[in-house]
């Protein structure tokens, strides 16, 4: 049978109604912006290097960035996604010592996969810095990235039970 809800079964709880909350989703939501940004990079500079051994030039290959600019951009996209989720993450925790009506569990399993994401993104500056990973092998790892950012941001919601379901 159809119910309606009331205005009290919508309304947004209390402890989501403060700037811990706005601070922590909006820090958040830039850090995977970041991330989306070096995902793009890296597709752009898998298209244009496989133009380039392919030896084709077209109009696509043209307003392409040069192959050195979009590693660089998608690492620079990636080191302030990084410093972004881990202030999120802070900020998050943070906000759970506040927060007395949501019992805090690290086993989240939006937490969970938050921590493999930021794990996968610092291990891909950590090899760029010590074993010098430039190019395709960089835009294959923000590829992989991404992919950990879907299953976190979509995966978790759809499928496994979460604090972090609103």
């Amino acid at each position: 049978a159809y119910t309606l809800q009331t205005q009290e079964d919508t309304a947004i709880p209390a402890y989501l109604q403060n700037y811990w909350f706005i601070a922590h989703t909006t820090v958040i939501f830039l850090a995977y912006a970041a991330f989306v940004a070096a995902f793009g990079f890296g597709l752009m500079y898998l298209i244009e290097e496989k133009k380039i051994r392919e030896k084709q030039h077209t109009l696509l290959s043209s307003l392409l960035p040069a192959l050195g600019r979009s590693d660089e951009l998608g690492h620079k996209c990636i080191v302030v996604g990084v410093i972004l989720l881990t202030i999120g993450i802070i900020i998050g925790g943070l906000w759970t010592r506040y927060v007395r009506e949501v019992q805090w569990t690290w086993v989240d399993a939006k937490v969970v996969f938050t921590l493999a994401t930021w794990l996968i993104y610092v291990l891909q500056l950590s090899i760029r810095q010590i074993l010098g990973w430039r190019g395709r092998k960089t835009a294959y790892s923000a590829i992989i990235g991404f992919a950990a950012i879907l299953l976190t941001y979509v995966g978790v919601n759809l499928f496994l039970p979460s604090i972090h379901a609103f």
